[in-house]
């Protein structure tokens, strides 16, 4: 279990919309409902999350939860969510799964404007447009490119294989990120990010990041990556798995000798 508490502001995109007041996230803290997040960093959805809070400062509870262990199975977990699913959030006596759901709950909530444009019909739509391909098309990269490696290395203690392979299937997954939605924008929803980007990213950069596969010839991909990488908390929300990156490296090395 850890507590997350703000820390100062040092990017614009961080202080726009409304910001609690430090004085009511202390009565939060005292009156025991700050937000309790379920989840585990080398998840996807996990870590969008968790970098939305950071940015917009809200105090958290994260309570680490390993499916491969069964913690989501486990009877009291499947009561709060039956989805069985990570992130999790529970907000008072409210429980909600699925992360693109608890991000729009959240900045309904809080009225956080500038990640989720619920007064502007169209970037909205916009957000909306990329959630509805989240799942279906970027997620294919854990599930194609990351999670197989992961496997080989991790779990089976193998030298990574089957490169090639996996950089035309990220490269597949990338071009038709970029042709759907970055050809009109910097931006998934225009200028500035949303929470479309942060769930995108943390699925398009997880490869480069972790096994140094590198995108080629995508101009506006890797403009909006390099563009997203300098948003405050990135390292910090990324850890984990640019720990996880280096132990693939040693493993895959180790097993080449």
């Amino acid at each position: 279990m850890e507590i997350i508490t703000p820390s100062r502001r040092t990017h614009p995109q961080a202080i726009r919309g409304t910001q609690p007041r430090a004085r009511d996230n202390l009565s939060l803290r005292c009156l025991g409902v700050m937000l309790k997040v379920y989840g585990h960093y080398v998840s996807q959805p996990t870590r969008s999350l968790v970098w939305l809070l950071k940015l917009k400062e809200l105090p958290f509870e994260f309570i680490k939860v390993e499916p491969p262990k069964g913690d989501t199975k486990a009877p009291e977990y499947t009561a709060k969510f039956p989805t069985q699913l990570i992130p999790a959030v529970q907000d008072d006596d409210f429980c909600v799964s699925e992360s693109s759901a608890i991000m729009m709950y959240l900045c309904e909530k809080h009225r956080w404007s500038d990640w989720y444009p619920m007064d502007d019909l169209r970037r909205k739509a916009r957000v909306h447009e990329y959630l509805g391909n989240h799942n279906d098309q970027t997620r294919a990269m854990t599930r194609k490119v990351f999670f197989p490696a992961l496997k080989q290395t991790i779990l089976e203690r193998n030298a990574l294989e089957g490169e090639d392979i996996a950089k035309q299937t990220m490269s597949e997954i990338g071009e038709r990120f970029q042709n759907c939605f970055l050809k009109r924008s910097d931006y998934i929803a225009g200028d500035s990010p949303t929470i479309a980007d942060l769930l995108a990213y943390c699925e398009l950069a997880q490869v480069p990041q972790a096994l140094g596969y590198h995108y080629e010839n995508l101009p506006e991909l890797e403009s909006w990556l390099e563009s997203m990488s300098q948003l405050p908390h990135h390292d910090d929300v990324h850890k984990s798995l640019f720990k996880l990156g280096n132990m693939i490296q040693i493993i895959s090395t180790k097993s080449q000798l």
